[in-house]
């Protein structure tokens, strides 16, 4: 597999994975049903983005990204700290949209860092792109 395929998707799997998990804990601090179910819905379609580009980096007999302990602490003590006083409706549609945004400009810059990935990988971030435009999309009602 090609540096820039492999880094390509690594990316993607690691973004799509933090998302997946971001998602799952923004659904638990939320009172909202019907925002619940969409957090829940996105973490669903974020895992299964992860997973097929980990499933696509293991048929390369590559390394797939690995998380540290540290990373996901971080991250739940960030979430945990913005929604310590504000678990209004909006406030936690507005975390899930910025953490879509952080992803997004994450794997955009993987984007044109690596382009040299191949169409198929391209392709795949594209997808992975579009998804979170639509959830973008899907929370904006929310705010």
């Amino acid at each position: 597999m090609r540096k820039d395929t492999l880094e390509l998707l690594k990316s993607i799997q690691k973004n799509a994975g933090i998302l997946a998990d971001d998602m799952e804990l923004l659904k638990d601090k939320s009172e909202d049903k019907a925002l619940c179910m969409e957090l829940s819905i996105s973490a669903v379609d974020f895992s299964k983005l992860h997973d097929r580009a980990k499933e696509s980096i293991l048929k390369g007999d590559e390394e797939p990204y690995r998380r540290g302990g540290f990373e996901d602490m971080h991250k739940k003590n960030r979430i945990g700290r913005s929604t310590l006083l504000n678990i209004s409706t909006s406030h936690v549609a507005e975390i899930a949209i910025r953490e879509n945004q952080t992803a997004m400009r994450n794997v955009w810059k993987a984007v044109k860092h690596f382009e040299n990935a191949g169409d198929f990988h391209l392709e795949f971030a594209k997808e992975f792109l579009a998804l979170q435009e639509t959830t973008i999309e899907r929370l904006k009602k929310y705010l």
